[in-house]
């Protein structure tokens, strides 16, 4: 059956060539190379004639039938992504203005933006020494005063490089809870700190002072730890500046110049680091000075009752023989007082930590900040007598 004689197109009359067809083939051997003589119903010849312009546009811009489909999913994409960018403007325009009412009721107001300071280490001159002060970042609004933590050098040491063997920086920057404050001894490395000298202590107390006028600080808190000599000192100054100083801590030291040492006083919390395998210590007494240490900073006790509480400390993996920690409770006009007991496989007398003992996850500075928080957070009914 020919297609002009095929029922389907009945009634239709010839018209013109069909551009769509004529395009196939210019031979006449077959019929669609012939002028068609009939006329499509309107739809289909709508249809027509949007699929001809449609596969014109393709195969002007060289597109197969594949890459056009692909060409509108990249363009729709390109839509949603500007249409979502353009509202993301709208909604961050409201928020930093101030809120708007949402579409839903209510009004959205943004949240408050958060400062923080930058924090960092300065120097201060107090009576003509260097001071070094590290404050940690903090929130600029709503910033609570911070305790500080006084460390002292020990011999021909000098500020900065204390400063660098007990990374207390980084403890205050990780707990943002303290500043830590570095002074250097009245000649730069010197032997000892002035201890009863009225010129030192007039230099703690200024200090103190100009920690108070320079930074906010909880002046209730402020403590003292030190290194060698610089631990010696601070034990005199918990126990003869008890009303500048809150607590102390001595690392790889014990007492000194007990001759100028006020024995009626009560003094304050206080801890001790000590190397069982120190060999400066050994020169100075060893395990005599040990005892004598307890002895003196238990004074008030004449109970004669040991330690409140035995502890073994994580010594890690290697470098430490052994580690404990002994406590012995406050109570009425006695201070309350925590002895890290350890012992190094090689002999040594730096700040505990794994840098001075490779190995081990002791370390005296979080050891000394961990102390000052528990005795902060205690009632200090041992101040009664």
């Amino acid at each position: 059956m020919g297609i002009y004689s095929d029922p389907r197109f009945a009634g239709y009359t010839s018209s013109k060539p069909s551009p769509a067809l004529s395009a196939v083939s210019t031979a006449a051997s077959t019929p669609l190379s012939s002028p068609l003589l009939f006329k499509l119903p309107p739809q289909l010849a709508e249809t027509s004639r949007s699929a001809s312009c449609w596969a014109r546009f393709r195969i002007a811009c060289g597109l197969s039938s594949r890459g056009a489909f692909r060409l509108i999913m990249v363009g729709a994409m390109l839509a949603g992504m500007l249409i979502g960018a353009a509202g993301s403007v709208l909604v961050w325009e409201l928020y930093s203005r101030g809120g708007a009412v949402l579409p839903w009721g209510g009004h959205w107001q943004p949240a408050a933006p958060v400062e923080w300071s930058r924090g960092g280490r300065r120097r201060l001159e107090v009576h003509g020494r260097d001071v070094w002060v590290y404050q940690p970042p903090q929130p600029v609004t709503g910033t609570s005063p911070l305790p500080a933590v006084v460390v002292l050098h020990g011999s021909n040491d000098t500020a900065l490089n204390i400063a660098n063997a007990t990374s207390m920086e980084k403890v205050a920057e990780e707990t943002t809870a303290f500043l830590a404050v570095f002074p250097e001894m009245a000649e730069p490395r010197g032997e000892s700190w002035g201890f009863n000298d009225p010129s030192e202590t007039a230099f703690f107390r200024a200090l103190v002072d100009r920690l108070n006028s320079e930074y906010a600080l909880r002046r209730d808190q402020v403590y003292v730890c030190g290194h060698s000599n610089g631990g010696t000192m601070s034990l005199y100054l918990q126990n003869n500046m008890g009303d500048v100083f809150s607590g102390a801590a001595a690392v790889e030291s014990g007492v000194g110049h007990l001759d100028a040492w006020n024995n009626h006083s009560i003094g304050r919390p206080t801890m001790v680091i000590w190397n069982h395998k120190d060999p400066v210590l050994q020169e100075f007494g060893g395990e005599g000075l040990y005892q004598d240490t307890i002895d003196k900073l238990r004074r008030h006790d004449h109970t004669g009752v040991g330690p409140s509480s035995m502890e073994p400390l994580p010594d890690g993996a290697s470098g430490v023989l052994y580690a404990e920690k002994l406590s012995w409770d406050g109570s009425a006009g006695v201070a309350p007082l925590s002895v890290v007991s350890w012992a190094s496989i090689v002999p040594t007398h730096s700040w505990l930590n794994r840098e001075a003992v490779p190995g081990t996850s002791l370390d005296a500075s979080w050891l000394v900040w961990q102390f000052f928080t528990t005795i902060s957070s205690q009632p200090a009914q041992w101040m009664s007598v």
